[in-house]
């Protein structure tokens, strides 16, 4: 069993304080990193109707200092992604194109009558989607992280 025996006047100590010291913000540069791939993904893949709002309000924020979260500003982001019910009585057939139009073009979803749905738009998880596309690029950035930390 070898021993190593490090003393105030060995080299190895500063190396590894200098190590330790960088860790810090080298993890914060990296998560804000890992977050604005996402970010451009997700900006890419939404749903683009007439005001493009869901992608053009693609945002990331920093929520701690090893933390940030991805999402879209707009008013609709909650409902296309999580679905929703179309809402009122449509009255005429004027009413009803409107709808169908607005929810295709502006909200940048889409509709298909199901039986039983209850009139729910069906769910647009597209921030997931952007998730598992970027993994392999998140994966490339965590090397060059560790990389990065570890000096070589």
């Amino acid at each position: 069993m070898g021993s190593v025996f490090i003393s105030k006047d060995d080299q190895a100590s500063p190396f590894i304080y200098d190590i330790i010291s960088n860790i810090p913000s080298k993890t914060s540069n990296f998560i804000e990193d890992i977050g604005e791939l996402h970010r451009q993904e997700m900006e890419d893949i939404a749903p683009v109707g007439e005001t493009e709002e869901l992608s053009n309000l693609t945002v990331v924020i920093s929520t701690g200092e090893f933390s940030v979260y991805v999402f879209s500003a707009s008013g609709h982001f909650d409902p296309v992604v999580d679905g929703h019910e179309i809402m009122g009585v449509f009255n005429s057939p004027k009413q009803t194109a409107w709808w169908f139009w607005y929810l295709n073009n502006v909200l940048g979803g889409d509709y298909e009558v199901k039986y039983g749905t209850g009139n729910k738009t069906p769910p647009n998880d597209y921030p997931s989607e952007a998730m598992v596309i970027v993994d392999a690029d998140v994966d490339a950035r965590g090397e060059q992280y560790l990389n990065g930390i570890l000096g070589e």
